[in-house]
């Protein structure tokens, strides 16, 4: 008799983590926080949605792993859709060397993200001296792409 009742506490808590999975499931399936081909940052973890079960959300990461993850961890987590909006930016740091014309090289960084297709002229990209480091200067690169453009543009 003892041993029944601790198999059915074992089993109680067991299942307690597949029950709000589950719940949790349904409770995305009606929000629609994110949808398979969504670029996404949730539960720690960033990539595009590969796969949304009932009782976990399958992510491919930048790096080609797949994660999964349970729907009551992503249900419970901050969820940051890369795809809501219309375009991301795309920040940039480019080191020199001191030696290394300053002006200049702002001034090719500028003309090459002009030449860029999928460099969004506006809003205007910022290209900008943001530290002066033990061995180089650092140039920050501010600029805009399409959503759907934004993981090929920031890997040129």
């Amino acid at each position: 008799m003892v041993a029944g009742g601790i198999t059915g506490i074992v089993l109680g808590f067991s299942a307690q983590t597949v029950i709000a999975n589950f719940i949790s499931g349904i409770f995305m399936y009606f929000d629609k926080p994110l949808k398979i081909g969504d670029p996404v940052e949730v539960a720690g973890y960033s990539g595009v949605v590969n796969d949304i079960r009932i009782l976990s959300t399958r992510i491919r990461t930048w790096d080609g792993t797949l994660v999964r993850i349970p729907n009551e961890k992503i249900f419970n987590s901050e969820i940051r859709n890369l795809q809501k909006y219309p375009a991301r930016r795309v920040d940039v740091l480019i080191g020199i060397a001191y030696k290394e014309d300053i002006s200049r090289a702002i001034e090719v960084i500028k003309k090459t993200l002009e030449e860029m297709p999928l460099v969004l002229a506006e809003p205007e990209p910022a290209v900008y001296v943001n530290e002066l480091a033990e061995s180089s200067v650092n140039i920050y690169v501010k600029a805009w792409a399409p959503s759907e453009k934004w993981f090929d543009v920031r890997s040129t």
